[in-house]
């Protein structure tokens, strides 16, 4: 999505593809150990949609659980 939105800027206001990728390659999901109450990943393949879960009562090191796609 930053890419698109940043083909649409020119001059100053456009950001190298190259910086976008760094900082896209340095960003981490989120985990219990941070300190969250609770992580939800949601995936999207064609009509479906996955999501895996976990809170901190089952633990940081607790696995995301998986729920099957609709």
């Amino acid at each position: 999505m930053a890419k698109a939105r940043n083909a649409g800027h020119s001059g100053n206001a456009r950001i190298a593809e190259a910086t976008i990728q760094h900082v896209h390659d340095s960003l981490q999901a989120p985990s219990l150990g941070e300190g969250f109450d609770e992580v939800i990943e949601v995936t999207a393949a064609g009509d479906a949609i996955g999501l895996r879960q976990a809170t901190m009562a089952e633990g940081p090191a607790a696995d995301l659980r998986v729920w099957p796609h609709a």
